[in-house]
């Protein structure tokens, strides 16, 4: 398969794999803006590959359930699930706030575990989180999981893009950030990507080294009025049970170089 055609199979399955309904040719083809003919082409050859489910009826395309359910039952990931499900939980009823738990793969954040709190900006979140690096919790302790030979490369031109005031976009003054919130146990994105809204998410780590993290959010006066320290001493010591009690972590080691 050429390369263009396997990169339009690759974005076809993943717009379908996101979708909420199945779609027809004719919206898969406007969506990702392909040819009406080669994506009716693409979309039955994937199905008959089973890569998609295709009904008949109503001409309708469906993800297939090896892209809904990829990962094997005991994968390090699946095996995990519960545990980091059942601690999300907790800190969302702790503070009644959006708590949830993040993965580092690579250069990206996949989003784990979510549980809604009182806020309404929660529907904002996807699986791969998409908030800019500079300006959101989760983005911080990925530059401080990479060394900071990394960083230029995984931010861009500086000086950084500026959403709010508060925004950082001195490279410096986001090192001194990062630095002081790894000693303080977790870090607060107060108002720096949406004004009005908070993030404060404390770093899991495996041997010493960051893999992911837990975080609460909402409107800032929310966290306010609970006390975004109290929030965040919460969040490390979650985050240090879970490394301590939770030995299937040693699993994850091959997956996060």
């Amino acid at each position: 398969m050429a390369r263009n055609q396997k990169l339009k199979v690759s974005k076809i399955i993943e717009l379908v794999v996101r979708s909420n309904r199945p779609l027809t040719s004719q919206q898969i083809a406007e969506a990702l803006s392909l040819d009406t003919s080669t994506t009716n082409r693409l979309l039955n050859s994937m199905a008959e590959d089973g890569l998609l489910r295709k009904d008949r009826k109503t001409r309708t395309f469906h993800p297939a359930a090896a892209a809904l359910f990829p990962l094997p039952l005991f994968h390090p990931l699946s095996t995990s699930a519960e545990k980091i499900w059942s601690a999300v939980l907790q800190l969302r009823n702790e503070w009644s706030l959006t708590a949830g738990f993040v993965y580092f793969y690579g250069d990206e954040r996949i989003l784990a575990a979510l549980a809604m709190g009182v806020d309404p900006l929660t529907s904002q979140y996807n699986t791969i989180l998409t908030s800019p690096i500079h300006a959101s919790g989760s983005g911080k302790l990925l530059l401080a999981s990479k060394p900071e030979s990394r960083w230029k490369s995984l931010l861009g031109p500086i000086p950084l893009h500026q959403f709010t005031p508060r925004t950082t976009t001195d490279l410096k003054a986001l090192e001194r950030e990062i630095k002081s919130g790894i000693e303080n146990g977790f870090i607060t994105c107060q108002d720096d990507y949406i004004e009005g809204f908070t993030v404060v998410s404390s770093p899991v780590s495996l041997r010493k080294r960051i893999i992911g993290c837990f975080f609460i959010s909402g409107r800032s006066e929310n966290l306010n009025e609970k006390g975004i320290t109290e929030i965040g001493l919460s969040l490390s010591k979650r985050s240090s049970l879970f490394e301590l009690s939770n030995p299937a972590l040693s699993d994850f080691e091959s997956l996060f170089i």
